[in-house]
């Protein structure tokens, strides 16, 4: 019988994580950038950036994320420059 709390399985993803809420602001700079809001993508971004270099990378991430990590950051950027039409200037400088 359950109480109405959740116990949190071995596969959820706690909000805590920087590595996936780091994928998460990357997606969602993307949908920013094809909606044309360049302050919100940008804004994302730097969310991004800051939980990305919050994540532990000596681990290895899951099979499912394997292809997440700075290069994939840096794409991200690119692609919502391009989107934005934006191409000479990244979106975030430090990516």
């Amino acid at each position: 019988m359950s109480n109405g709390t959740r116990t949190p399985s071995r596969n959820s993803i706690p909000n805590s994580i920087p590595f996936f809420n780091s994928l998460a602001h990357a997606r969602t700079a993307l949908a920013h950038s094809n909606l044309g809001d360049r302050q919100a993508a940008v804004r994302s971004l730097g969310h991004a950036q800051e939980a990305l270099a919050k994540a532990s990378l000596d681990e290895p991430p899951p099979s499912w994320v394997a292809f997440y990590g700075p290069a994939e950051l840096t794409a991200v950027n690119a692609i919502g420059c391009s989107v934005l039409g934006m191409a000479t200037r990244p979106l975030v400088s430090s990516c």
